[in-house]
């Protein structure tokens, strides 16, 4: 793919106030810049693969040449992701909004103001991210800098999975995925479950016949 740029930052939901800041600064700022340097640029959000989508942010997080971590919004999963990138000492670009105290573990890093309302900034903050990117690929370690540089962290690529893995791995996603929904649902409501290769329902609640019966390592579920 050659180079890429992902991006960490708070989207919100479709339509909301965060997802429309967070699209503009995406298509106006970050994308033109990014591709007019050769990079592809990826957000979160809009990753199609079918995997789970924490694995493949990890994935980004780890393989992207350049990262750009957007914490105007004191999102905590963006700092989640943003100590995962210290860990293994690749380059990262902060975004923050005007008057904003970065954490204390963060203070000291250069950062690209970025303010809604004034589109003078948001000139100044292309100027500033094609500097910084630049600085990224002709100074890597010191673009890499963080308060873990003196600490060393084994993070180490797995070989490629074959095909039952890989089927395993969405089975195992699909999975969590259900208990999450599984949350959110009306404990008075149940589900018929038909083991695979049977068209018999099972005896068990679908969680019982999901993780403890052998003979349902694929179950369906009849609303």
């Amino acid at each position: 793919m050659g180079k890429k740029c992902f991006v960490i930052s708070a989207i919100g939901k479709n339509e909301s106030r965060t997802r429309t800041y967070a699209d503009e600064k995406f298509d106006l700022i970050f994308k033109p810049i990014l591709e007019e340097m050769g990079y592809t640029i990826i957000r979160s959000d809009k990753i199609s693969s079918p995997s789970s989508i924490s694995r493949e942010i990890v994935e980004n997080l780890i393989e992207s040449e350049v990262v750009i971590a957007d914490v105007s919004t004191d999102n905590p999963n963006v700092f989640y992701e943003l100590a995962i990138r210290n860990a293994i000492k690749k380059p990262v670009i902060i975004i923050k909004r005007p008057n904003q105290t970065l954490p204390f573990d963060i203070y000291d890093k250069r950062a690209i103001l970025v303010s809604r309302g004034d589109p003078r900034i948001w000139e100044a903050a292309k100027k500033q991210l094609k500097t910084q990117v630049k600085f990224a690929e002709d100074s890597a370690e010191r673009a890499s800098e963080s308060i873990v540089s003196d600490y060393a962290f084994d993070v180490r690529s797995v070989a490629p999975k074959t095909d039952l893995e890989k089927v395993q791995s969405l089975i195992k996603d699909l999975h969590q995925d259900v208990r999450r929904l599984d949350k959110k649902i009306s404990p008075e409501i149940r589900y018929t479950v038909h083991c695979c290769g049977s068209s018999k329902p099972c005896c068990c609640e679908y969680r019982h016949c999901y993780l403890t019966n052998s003979n349902c390592s694929i179950a369906f579920f009849i609303f």
